[in-house]
């Protein structure tokens, strides 16, 4: 019996190892909170080159928070008169971080973490000092503030430019493999949209409750038709999402992710199931197994929390984790965030490099 094909594709497969191998998102975030990982350019390069030696293959680096950019924005120059957050005056992190992730073959996305939150805490960013008719309002007519943020109004077509606006400049002036909206873009508190011109829009005879059912789809249909207008205007490289776990995200936040991946609005959705248990962890993603097909599933990869404030995850749980996402046929993880994994010598990275990250996977293209 002739075996070449055997022999050839046998052979294609080990001159050519790349040809093998199942690419996966396997990500990291990158913070200026409660890390100095940005602060220089030293920090950046150490913490790049430390990623892709432990089998990380992606990062999301900050760009957007508390109604400041990180990197010298002209938008936000022209609208508040202060070009980026001050930390990092004289220096560009982002364009540090794109360089330097490169050299490493990472994929470097622009991470939106604040997305239409305003501010956080007690605190009012000068953007809603300067623009309080953006703010997003309820029942009660004053701006609602949600888990401790305050927000702008998803819905403002005002708002939505402004935002869709830093994404655009990101995209024409970095080499970013995409942007990340997280949680927070497009989303809305449920408990918000009270200002009248929108209930005039919405047409109700009554003010709704929140919870409403037409009033929670309408709005969530308008997020969505911002996020359609975000997939026309950034056709380069990735549209990723974060938000909250399936049901959750939508009766809260007014999100209607599953929809955004059945229509191809998002390359990616990373669901915040930060879980601090398996049982747990797997409770809050399992119906997905039967609502999404594979192919869909393969672009969920679900954002596990492994530090936050005096909680770090155990190596064993997080190796878990991440093994169980293979079983479901996820397309891979996303860590929240960098400094868990440098706790105690390293021991959460050394885990995930002896175990699930033991061989190299490139990222997804």
């Amino acid at each position: 019996m002739n075996n070449w094909p055997l022999r050839v594709l046998l052979w294609l497969a080990l001159a050519c190892p790349l040809l093998a191998q199942e690419t996966e998102v396997r990500a990291c975030y990158l913070t200026h909170v409660d890390s100095q990982v940005l602060d220089s350019r030293e920090n950046l390069a150490e913490a790049l080159s430390f990623l892709k030696n432990h089998g990380f293959n992606t990062v999301y680096v900050v760009v957007w928070a508390r109604g400041l950019t990180l990197y010298p924005s002209r938008q936000m120059q022209e609208e508040i008169g202060l070009e980026q957050d001050p930390r990092f005056s004289g220096r560009d992190p982002l364009a540090e971080a794109v360089e330097l992730g490169h050299q490493n073959h990472l994929t470097v996305v622009a991470w939106f973490e604040y997305g239409f939150a305003e501010s956080y805490a007690e605190g009012h960013s000068r953007l809603g000092q300067l623009h309080p008719d953006w703010m997003c309002l309820g029942e009660d007519g004053k701006p609602v503030r949600k888990n401790g943020f305050r927000w702008f109004n998803g819905l403002d077509p005002r708002v939505q430019h402004f935002m869709l606006g830093l994404m655009k400049e990101v995209v024409a002036e970095y080499a970013v493999d995409g942007v990340q909206g997280d949680d927070r873009w497009p989303a809305m508190p449920s408990s918000g949209g009270y200002q009248q011109w929108l209930l005039r829009q919405y047409g109700a005879d009554q003010r709704p409750a929140p919870q409403d059912p037409q009033w929670l789809a309408w709005r969530a249909q308008g997020l969505t038709r911002h996020l359609q207008t975000a997939r026309r205007l950034l056709p380069k490289g990735w549209l990723i999402s974060a938000p909250s776990i399936q049901g959750w995200a939508y009766r809260e936040y007014l999100q209607d992710w599953i929809g955004w991946l059945q229509n191809d609005l998002v390359d990616w959705v990373h669901p915040q199931a930060y879980r601090r248990s398996l049982s747990d962890y797997q409770a809050c993603l399992r119906p997905l197994l039967n609502q999404l097909t594979p192919s869909q599933l393969r672009r969920v990869a679900p954002a596990i929390l492994i530090q936050s404030g005096s909680y770090r995850v155990k190596p064993s749980l997080l190796v878990e984790m991440v093994r169980w996402n293979r079983e479901c046929g996820f397309g891979g993880e996303a860590l929240f965030f960098y400094e868990g994994l440098r706790a105690n010598h390293n021991e959460l990275a050394r885990a995930l490099l002896e175990g699930p990250y033991k061989d190299h996977v490139p990222a997804p293209r």
